[in-house]
């Protein structure tokens, strides 16, 4: 899929498919991106249990999960990415 960046009256905008996403500043883009880390590792956390007790994954809700990531790295690609590289102990 293309992404393109626009300008637009002073604000960046970056196109995926047939979506417009506004950039935000890092830290805007900060809190959601903290949020998104907590809900992702308890979602593998999940997953792994899942699979250790021989129960089928639950992808249902995976494909919000996945979603959310992709807009929150079109809005500002450094911030989930920073977040994430935080040890649990800086958090």
């Amino acid at each position: 899929m293309k992404t393109t960046t626009s300008q637009n009256a002073g604000s960046d905008y970056r196109w995926l498919g047939w979506r417009l996403t506004p950039q935000v500043s890092m830290q805007e883009e900060i809190s959601q991106a903290l949020k998104l880390c907590s809900r992702s590792k308890a979602a593998v956390v999940e997953m792994f249990s899942d699979l250790r007790m021989g129960r089928a994954i639950e992808l249902e809700g995976i494909g919000g999960l996945v979603e959310d990531i992709s807009n929150s790295l079109l809005r500002n690609s450094h911030a989930l990415i920073s977040v994430a590289r935080l040890k649990q102990s800086d958090v």
